[in-house]
């Protein structure tokens, strides 16, 4: 079953499953939200088009800790202000992004 296999320990193995061209858009979401994956597969879900089209999955990828910081801060101008509030006082993301979510909020007034 892929979804064991992506949170493989092993990073050839996890990222070989993520790279599965059967692996659905709604998978993809489930991923990126989850906090436990080794950061290349978190990496990868952020470099695909297809998926980052999908608003939950920037959502998701930007409260990752294990996002990539760049991919983190080019997702966070495409949240909506409620959600840029959550990543501001969210503990669980880099201080860098809820930092530039407060910076952002406070340019939308």
């Amino acid at each position: 079953h892929r979804s064991i296999l992506v949170r493989d320990s092993n990073r050839l193995v996890s990222l070989a499953a993520i790279k599965s061209p059967s692996v659905k858009d709604t998978e993809a979401m489930a991923y990126a939200r989850n906090k436990s994956l080794h950061e290349d597969v978190i990496r990868f879900i952020s470099n695909q088009k297809e998926w980052t089209k999908h608003y939950q999955v920037k959502l998701s990828l930007v409260e990752n800790p294990k996002t990539p910081l760049p991919k983190a801060l080019a997702f966070m101008t495409h949240l909506r202000q409620h959600d840029l509030r959550g990543v501001a006082r969210n503990k669980n993301v880099p201080a860098g992004v809820a930092k530039a979510a407060k910076n952002q909020l406070r340019k939308r007034g």
